[in-house]
C-alpha cells in the first residue's frame, strides 16, 4: 500500500462486488425482457426490474450489452418473430402482434433491418430450404 496510500485495502474486492451487483442487474433486466416481450414495455418498466433508474438501466447495458435496453427487447422480439415464422403458419400480424410489436409495418420495417430480408421472404426460403422439392 506504499505505492497508493490512497488505495484502500479491499478496493478490488468492493469493485468485484460492485461488479457482480452489476452484472446481477442487467440478468434481472434481461430476464424481465425476456418473460414479458410480448407486452408493451417502456425502459422505465425495464429499469423497475432491477431496483434502479433509467440512465443507469442504459449505463449497464451500454457497459455489458453494448447496445440500449429497448435495442435488447426489439432484437428479443425479432428473434421470436423469426422462431415463430419458421415453425408456424401464423399471419405475419398475428405474429407482430404475438411479439410485443404494435404496428405491423413497424414490426416489418425493424424485421427487415434485422435479418435483410421482409418477413414474408424469410418465411418462403426458410420454407424452402426445409422442404426441397426437386
Amino acid at each position: 500500500c506504499t505505492l497508493y496510500p490512497h488505495l484502500h485495502p479491499n478496493a478490488d474486492n468492493a469493485s468485484d462486488a460492485q461488479g457482480r451487483n452489476e452484472q446481477q442487474r442487467i440478468q434481472q433486466m434481461m430476464q424481465f425482457i425476456q418473460s414479458n416481450y410480448s407486452e408493451s414495455i417502456q425502459l422505465i418498466d425495464i429499469a423497475q426490474a432491477a431496483f434502479i433508474g433509467k440512465s443507469s438501466a442504459l449505463r449497464l447495458f451500454g457497459q455489458y450489452i453494448h447496445t440500449s435496453p429497448v435495442a435488447y427487447l426489439i432484437q428479443y422480439r425479432l428473434k421470436q418473430a423469426s422462431r415463430l415464422l419458421k415453425s408456424t403458419d401464423k399471419k405475419i400480424s398475428v405474429i407482430a402482434k404475438e411479439t410485443g410489436f404494435q404496428s405491423d409495418a413497424y414490426f416489418c420495417r425493424k424485421f427487415k433491418e434485422f435479418y435483410e430480408i421482409s418477413p414474408q421472404l424469410y418465411r418462403k426460403q426458410t420454407l424452402e430450404k426445409q422442404d426441397p422439392q426437386d
